[in-house]
């Protein structure tokens, strides 16, 4: 259930995080990344991360969350491009 343009549905259970960032533009970065590929992502730390960022570290860094039902094909999205962009040794 994907709101407009990917975005979350109001009434959307977000319960899948799928990691945190000690930097708020890598999150950004990924969220945009999955939203391309049809994932509906939200960075709820968004804007705490620039205002007060010692205190975003503090809690473990900036979270990037996905509905429950899309964490799996999330977590397989970000994993494909993280070994795309590994070098071959």
């Amino acid at each position: 259930m994907r709101g407009a343009a990917g975005a979350l549905a109001h009434d959307q259970r977000v319960g899948g995080e799928l990691r945190a960032d000690p930097d708020g533009d890598d999150a950004l970065l990924l969220k945009s990344m999955l939203e391309s590929g049809g994932i509906a992502a939200q960075v709820p730390d968004e804007h705490a991360a620039h205002i007060a960022p010692p205190y975003v570290l503090m809690t473990g860094g900036v979270r990037l969350q996905v509905p429950d039902e899309d964490e799996a094909d999330a977590r397989a999205l970000l994993a494909a491009t993280r070994d795309s962009a590994t070098p071959d040794e």
